[in-house]
């Protein structure tokens, strides 16, 4: 008798511990986060994207403000006809979603790139596999490349990943750069001279006179660049050979050393007052 109540006391043990870990399996699926724009820094190197596009896109399509932290992009982010919803929980804004679409309403952007359900939903299995991160992320990098191809520049790509509506894009395409251009100033601040290896930096800079911006520093670092252009232009032989070395192994040159050559100069001046 006293064994077979000391094995009902060990089944119902191994029960609660089955239990406990089942729930808290889901409990922590259903409540995990996601960095959206550090995934998206990722996905940009793997899809050889220009530094910073997808970052600055999930900062305008799904952008969140937490207490007082500033704005990322919050995965489960839901746009319905035009209103942005941020929930908690991953599994309430699936919710949210699957009861609108039964009643026949697709209208809704959905993720870390906010995809729209009414034109990309076949191309996902469920709505699960839509909100997860890496996966909208990735649908978002491909979607933009081919954008990029049809129209043959990353400013039109931009554009028309929102609308290709111009009086519904040029808007969005200016928010687009001025959280590109903040992006890379507050990465360039937080780090002064150390560089990560997700460092946000733009292939191209962006056209930041269409969009009003009035930093000093930027305005410093765009001087400094010009005078260094200028001094290999009118400097001496030995500039002018520099100027000629560099022209000729321009193609020899990987592209991410191209598209960054800026801190290859930084590099130099540092290591030459050193």
């Amino acid at each position: 008798m006293r064994l077979k109540i000391l094995n009902l006391k060990n089944l119902i043990k191994l029960i609660n511990i089955f239990l406990f870990i089942f729930f808290y399996i889901n409990f922590s699926y259903a409540n995990k986060n996601y960095d959206c724009e550090f995934l998206a820094s990722i996905v940009e190197e793997k899809f050889d994207l220009p530094a910073g596009i997808l970052v600055s896109i999930s900062n305008v399509e799904a952008g969140r403000i937490i207490d007082n932290n500033e704005k990322k992009g919050w995965p489960w982010t839901v746009n319905h006809s035009g209103d942005g919803l941020f929930f908690e929980k991953k599994l309430d804004a699936i919710k949210y979603v699957e009861e609108n679409l039964i009643q026949g309403d697709s209208n809704m952007d959905v993720g870390c790139m906010q995809i729209s359900l009414k034109w990309h939903s076949t191309n996902f299995k469920s709505i699960d596999e839509a909100f997860d991160p890496e996966t909208n992320i990735i649908y978002a990098a491909k979607f933009l490349r081919k954008l990029y191809n049809q129209h043959g520049n990353w400013n039109k790509a931009i554009k028309f990943y929102h609308s290709s509506d111009p009086k519904k894009h040029q808007k969005y395409h200016k928010n687009v750069l001025l959280a590109w251009s903040n992006n890379n100033l507050e990465t360039q601040d937080k780090n002064q001279g150390i560089v990560l290896s997700n460092l946000i930096l733009p292939v191209f800079k962006p056209d930041l006179k269409s969009v009003g911006i009035k930093s000093k520093k930027l305005k410093h670092q765009i001087i400094a660049k010009n005078n260094f252009v200028n001094k290999i232009n009118n400097g001496n032989n030995d500039n002018n050979d520099l100027q000629d070395d560099f022209s000729n192994n321009e193609e020899k040159l990987p592209k991410f050393i191209l598209n960054r050559w800026f801190l290859v100069e930084k590099f130099r001046k540092e290591f030459s007052n050193n």
